[in-house]
């Protein structure tokens, strides 16, 4: 039952990720964004998907939490950037004494819309919107790297299941926000 209900969840997550990358996503080749194409293949792919992925994440909430006026929506967006600035420095070093040498760039699409020009309420609103799909990602990756058992390092594991755990936790939380400050119901967090 546990089992079909993250293979469902998985997929409406794949498809609602889909959906958004024709009119462009994150990590596009050919339509397909990299991440998708097969599945995370290695844990190289894992770290050097990740490392712009929670990039933009760390910059985003960064911008939230000096713009936002709502202090529980700073602390969040700080905690963002705390902790996946730290995973950043943990991954980044992983590559460099584990892969020397090998080229660790990947192209990267933004998946959150800039909030230039939008009122606070306005850009908290889209943070928050944004920032759920951008989490949903991190953790189908994650539970791709976890399933396909492309890695035996434990540390790397360890890391995988912190964003699964932690990032649908703050799911959570940004859809009882969305719910409660704009009336937005994004059809409830069932776990990925």
């Amino acid at each position: 039952m546990k089992k079909n209900l993250f293979l469902l969840s998985a997929a409406s997550t794949v498809l609602l990720f889909l959906s958004g990358c024709m009119s462009g996503g994150p990590w596009q080749r050919g339509g397909m964004p990299y991440g998708m194409m097969g599945g995370i293949r290695s844990e190289f792919d894992f770290l050097t998907l990740m490392i712009p992925h929670h990039q933009e994440a760390v910059d985003t909430a960064g911008q939230t939490a000096t713009r936002t006026t709502r202090p529980e929506l700073r602390d969040f967006a700080g905690k963002i950037v705390q902790v996946q600035s730290e995973e950043i420095r943990m991954m980044k070093a992983w590559l460099a004494e584990w892969y020397p040498g090998r080229a660790a760039d990947s192209v990267y699409r933004p998946m959150m819309r800039p909030s230039a020009g939008l009122s606070a309420e306005r850009a908290d609103q889209a943070f928050l919107e944004d920032m759920i799909m951008h989490h949903r990602m991190a953790v189908m990756m994650a539970n791709q790297v976890l399933a396909g058992n492309v890695t035996n390092r434990p540390e790397v594991r360890k890391l995988g299941e912190g964003i699964i755990q932690s990032q649908n936790r703050e799911i959570e939380q940004m859809e009882k926000w969305l719910t409660e400050w704009y009336g937005v119901r994004t059809g409830g967090h069932m776990g990925y």
